[in-house]
């Protein structure tokens, strides 16, 4: 039995007639006759939806969604107004409505390409879902394989969640439509395969793999690269996974440096100079993506805060929007503050319009915008900050700030900028919380290995198991990160190294995620020994460790970074826990877990020294004096 046909709509005359005029662009006479229709029709829903398409013309979103909110409620099946209120609900910046609104669309419409692209966007906002994140942009690339921007955001997202193989593969589809793509290349050159390498082989290629990427984009010509494209795949990564690399990398850094100044040179204009106004103070712009709780303003928030606003006028530009509580706090420091959702050019204006006496970078090599922004000359004098503890390359960094303690005798051949050191750890840091010591009566030895998983390289695997071997009550809890994934594959890897020694690594071994800092403080309160790792060593996590009296395991590098920990052990009062070597670290730790009247000893001795750690007045002065001296007067 055929079903009867709907009755003609009474009002299609008058809706056709608002949609050519609305063709035309005459918002108003379209709007006049939808209103007509909705007098007489309250809730007919395709009058609804091309009202709320005249209201979103007219930049007035909320209207938009309550009008698309009666459309959905008058006909629930049509989807087209169900990705519409999406769209007009992530305007509006309502991400779980907008989530809502598109997974009923997809659900209408599986293959309306607005819809999953819409879900996908309302997900990314949202963070609260990763894994339904990574559902959206997959289905974006199953719907459309050859579509680039889908297998660049799907490679994005999975790089963010570290998911460094998917994402691999993700770009690797993107190059298949575009062999050239500027973007796919940049990322897979500066990221590994695997943030687990297999074995110490696999941790060695990626130099390589990293310098034959790197000579690609050498061979190509800046001026005929399409600006947007360059600007956008230098802003997807630095070259942050090679500096777990062993050695200085001056070679390496300066090389990276010189192509990324180049192809930002080619893609985005140097601003114009402003002039500088009048005034007797020094201009001094701080520039980073880490103005919240974060490792690198733990270490230099004390240099900076102390700078005198008498003699200095400090503009703080966090290249990063989130915010915290610490961000506050930072905003009250500075005498200006810029914190803008913005490329590279509009930084560089906004810089340039604050006409610094010196630009200070805290932290070159962890974020990408900060290292675009320092391929330019924005002041005459430009310096970098040891948050990240290895030379810039950059020709346009002149000093590099680094600390006596930590530094090697002859820093000249590591850096490519002049080397200032401050006195002692160059920092102010500041005595972080403890927690109360619980005394434990089991016979377990209990070692700590808190560092991010780029540290633990391969060849650490092998140390913990020799020290097993030697300390059968040995146990070991290791904490690379916050994934699950991460820290499963790094607990498998590990295990292999303890079944080589015929060891069950089930007895001995745990990898957990991150803790919160309160938990991180109670777990460091219950270990007897914390064991650093070899090429790069603990920084912050070594003075927390320090302020809770653990005695520390390290070996001295022959690198700025990898002599960190071994340069707060000397402040402290304590060096007897350096090691010459591998062999000097496993021969410690299992002394140490096999007296327990020396870990005792040793632990209130770094009690003790603590003082000389924290708070240290004489960095910040030294900064300070440091500025007045490379930056001339007014």
């Amino acid at each position: 039995m055929e079903r009867p046909s709907p009755p003609p709509d009474p009002h299609a005359a008058a809706l056709a007639a608002a949609t050519a005029v609305l063709a035309r662009g005459d918002l108003g006479q379209a709007a006049a006759i939808l209103d007509r229709v909705l007098t007489v029709a309250a809730d007919h829903p395709d009058a609804l939806l091309q009202r709320a398409v005249i209201e979103v013309a007219g930049e007035r979103p909320a209207t938009a969604a309550g009008l698309l909110a009666r459309a959905v409620a008058a006909r629930p099946g049509w989807a087209e107004a169900w990705v519409r209120l999406g769209q007009v609900r992530l305007l509006l910046g309502e991400d779980a409505a907008a989530e809502s609104a598109f997974r009923t669309a997809t659900g209408l419409a599986p293959r309306d390409l607005r819809a999953a692209e819409g879900l996908a966007e309302a997900l990314r906002r949202g963070g609260r879902d990763f894994a339904g994140l990574i559902r959206a942009r997959t289905r974006l690339v199953e719907l459309e394989p050859r579509n680039v921007e889908h297998h660049l955001r799907l490679g994005y997202s999975l790089r963010h969640g570290d998911l460094a193989t998917e994402a691999e593969t993700a770009y690797r589809g993107a190059l298949a439509s575009d062999p050239d793509n500027l973007v796919a290349r940049w990322s897979l050159m500066q990221h590994p395969s695997s943030l687990v390498p297999v074995d110490e082989a696999e941790h060695r290629a990626f130099a390589a793999r990293w310098s034959a990427g790197l000579a690609w984009f050498e061979s190509r010509d800046p001026a005929r690269l399409p600006p947007r494209d360059v600007e956008r795949a230098l802003l997807t990564a630095t070259d942050f996974a090679l500096h777990y690399q062993p050695g200085p990398l001056l070679t390496e850094r300066s090389r990276h440096a010189d192509l990324l100044s180049r192809l930002a040179h080619g893609a985005i204009p140097a601003p114009p100079p402003c002039a500088r106004p009048a005034g007797s103070r020094r201009r001094i712009a701080l520039v980073s993506a880490h103005f919240r709780r974060h490792s690198v303003t733990r270490v230099l928030g004390g240099l900076l805060r102390a700078l005198d606003r008498e003699r200095f006028e400090t503009a703080i530009f966090h290249l990063d929007p989130r915010a915290d509580a610490e961000t506050a706090l930072w905003q009250k420091t500075a005498s200006r503050y810029t914190a803008l959702v913005q490329r590279p050019a509009l930084w560089l204006q906004a810089l340039a319009g604050f006409a610094p006496d010196a630009v200070v970078y805290l932290d070159l090599g962890m974020d990408p915008l900060s290292q675009v922004l320092a391929c330019y000359r924005l002041a005459p004098v430009q310096i970098a900050l040891w948050g990240h503890p290895l030379t810039s390359g950059q020709a346009a960094i002149d000093h590099f700030v680094s600390a006596d303690a930590i530094e090697v005798a002859d820093p000249a051949r590591h850096y490519r900028e002049q080397v200032h050191r401050l006195p002692n750890l160059g920092t102010c840091f500041a005595a972080p919380a403890t927690v109360p010591r619980e005394s434990r009566d089991d016979a377990e030895v209990h070692f700590l290995l808190a560092q991010m998983v780029l540290k633990i390289t391969p060849a650490h695997d092998a140390l913990l198991a020799r020290i097993a071997a030697g300390l059968p009550q040995a146990r070991f809890t290791v904490i690379p990160g916050p994934r699950g994934h991460v820290c499963e594959a790094l607990a498998a890897r590990i295990s292999r190294a303890f079944e080589a020694r015929g060891l069950d690594a089930s007895r001995h071994l745990r990898v957990v995620p991150t803790l919160p800092e309160r938990e991180f403080g109670v777990l460091a309160a219950s270990m007897d020994v914390n064991l650093d790792t070899i090429g790069w060593s603990g920084g912050v996590s070594t003075f927390d460790l320090v302020a809770h009296g653990l005695p520390t395991l390290t070996v001295e590098g022959d690198t700025f970074r990898g002599r960190q920990s071994a340069a707060i052990l000397r402040r402290a009062g304590v060096p007897d826990t350096i090691c010459a070597d591998t062999d000097g670290y496993v021969a410690h730790a299992i002394a140490l877990g096999r007296d327990r009247a020396w870990r005792e000893h040793l632990r209130a001795r770094l009690l003790a020294g603590a003082a000389t750690v924290f708070d240290d007045p004489a960095p910040p002065r030294a900064f300070a004096a440091l500025l007045e001296r490379l930056v001339p007067a007014p």
